[in-house]
């Protein structure tokens, strides 16, 4: 080997060991949740930006949707009952500060609405389980003639 393939083997080997780390530190900060951190703020910033060059263009803003929760059914007792769940709440920085906190209320508002459903249904489903138990132990109970 010559000088100059022993000088390209060792950049290779060091371009390695330099992806070799970044890789690494990756992992370790998509762990920690830095990532999803960044990214939630590289969309709102992003966001602002597209907001600002609207105005600017006076073009008019664009439309927003709203995402419905998925809606699964589940079968207790013969019946079936449908969990709805809130998604995400997804801040826009191109309104004005009065309208993001009534949106974050009204989505807290929703969110507690819900647990409190969540909450109802099962103490229903827990009363219902233990009535069901109760009248089968009485059943059986009734059945035996000692």
């Amino acid at each position: 080997m010559d000088a100059q393939a022993i000088n390209n083997l060792g950049g290779i080997c060091q371009i390695l060991g330099v992806l070799l780390v970044v890789w690494d530190l990756l992992n370790i900060h998509e762990y920690l949740g830095d990532l999803g951190r960044l990214m939630v703020r590289m969309q709102a910033w992003r966001a602002r930006v597209e907001a600002a060059v609207r105005r600017l263009l006076r073009r008019p803003g664009r439309s927003v949707v709203v995402h419905a929760g998925t809606a699964s059914a589940i079968g207790i007792a013969g019946s079936v009952t449908a969990r709805v769940t809130p998604g995400p709440f997804l801040p826009q920085p191109d309104r004005p500060p009065a309208e993001q906190l009534t949106a974050q209320a009204e989505y807290l508002n929703r969110l507690r609405d819900w647990i409190m459903r969540e909450v109802e249904q099962r103490d229903r489903a827990i009363e219902e389980a233990r009535a069901q138990v109760r009248s089968e132990l009485q059943a059986e109970a009734g059945g035996w003639t000692g």
